[in-house]
């Protein structure tokens, strides 16, 4: 009886420690290495910059009579921070939008034409640096601009998502055979990618409404990049798709699929949540200045041909302006000669 009791204690042992190798063994999952291309986070509320806060903040201490363009004009950055973009519509068509240039509040303006359907309106706005040297092929602007070509088309009932793709060129085949490698294609189709991606990031500024045609452009971006770049990537433009439709059925199918060949591959699952974020109502809580009732074409004085910048970046006085940098090394130099040269001449009369 003894020695039966001992064999079991032994056994009992023997499987805790294959059960301890057996864990040992297994290694933790770990994020893909996207070497080519990696999403960043994307930046869908965007926090006004200073000089907005402040024009805004003083525009509390003045009565709605003496406003003036810039005035109204600060109004309406503030009402699209607040997602109230009928009224921020409203404004726009009465002050003079072509002194918007600043990076922040062209994109205030270009989410509020795109969430009132301006789409005409938005292409003849300059958003993208045109004269930018893009080794591409197709720069940012031009991607900007088909996308909103899609949508013009799909209201005036000529493209349907079932017979139609937002880039066509990503489904060029030709495009990948004349490459010579699948390292050169890389080089040659990321610029294109990331082109890609930023310009979709403008539409998605303070926007979650179902919006089928951006559901479709990140679907074909996530079935590109699960084709020839990230598993992880494509899992997470397709959670994108989702977001802006749920009825998109390629997007349902794949779902599915990416998350086990993530498993499958032992990656850390890509966090939606934390990369693409959520729009938050009147996150930066804005008191309110006027309500919609009391903004009148007689609150609204346009100034035609001035423009409204940010305020200028204080420049450091220079207290020696006649003197270029190059000058001041070269004296720096000679005064250092002068020191080397009193220094050396005891030197060698001691000698």
């Amino acid at each position: 009886m003894k020695f039966l009791n001992f064999k079991l204690l032994i056994c009992f042992f023997l499987s805790l420690n294959c059960f301890g190798q057996s864990d040992e063994s297994l290694e933790p999952p770990s994020k893909q290495k996207t070497y080519y291309f990696t999403i960043e986070k994307f930046n869908r509320q965007p926090k006004p910059p200073k000089y907005i806060l402040d024009q805004i903040e003083l525009e509390t201490t003045k009565p709605r009579s003496t406003w003036d363009q810039k005035d109204s004009l600060f109004f309406a950055y503030k009402k699209v921070h607040s997602e109230d973009f009928g009224l921020a519509m409203s404004i726009f068509t009465k002050v003079n939008t072509d002194t918007i240039q600043e990076p922040h509040a062209l994109k205030l303006y270009h989410t509020t034409l795109y969430m009132n359907d301006r789409y005409e309106e938005l292409k003849n706005i300059k958003v993208f640096d045109s004269v930018e040297v893009e080794s591409s092929i197709q720069s940012k602007e031009e991607v900007r601009q088909r996308i909103l070509d899609v949508k013009i088309l799909a209201t005036q009932g000529k493209w349907s998502i079932e017979d139609s793709t937002v880039f066509p060129q990503l489904q060029d085949i030709t495009t990948i055979a004349l490459r010579k490698s699948r390292t050169d294609t890389k080089h040659i189709l990321v610029p294109y990618i990331k082109n890609i991606d930023v310009a979709l990031r403008l539409f998605v500024i303070l926007n979650d409404d179902r919006d089928a045609i951006l559901s479709q452009a990140y679907q074909e971006l996530s079935d590109f990049q699960n084709e020839y770049f990230y598993v992880s990537n494509a899992y997470l433009y397709n959670s994108i798709a989702l977001h802006y439709n749920k009825n998109n059925k390629r997007a349902v199918e794949v779902s599915n699929r990416l998350e086990s060949e993530i498993t499958k591959n032992n990656y850390l699952l890509p966090s939606f949540r934390n990369k693409f974020g959520k729009v938050i109502s009147n996150r930066y809580h804005f008191d309110e200045i006027e309500t919609a009732e009391e903004i009148s074409n007689d609150s609204i004085r346009i100034e035609i041909g001035k423009s409204i910048e940010p305020p200028k970046k204080e420049v450091k006085k220079d207290y020696l302006p006649w003197l270029d940098r190059d000058l001041i090394i070269v004296i720096g130099l000679f005064i250092l000669l002068i020191i080397v040269m009193i220094i050396l001449k005891p030197i060698k009369s001691n000698d």
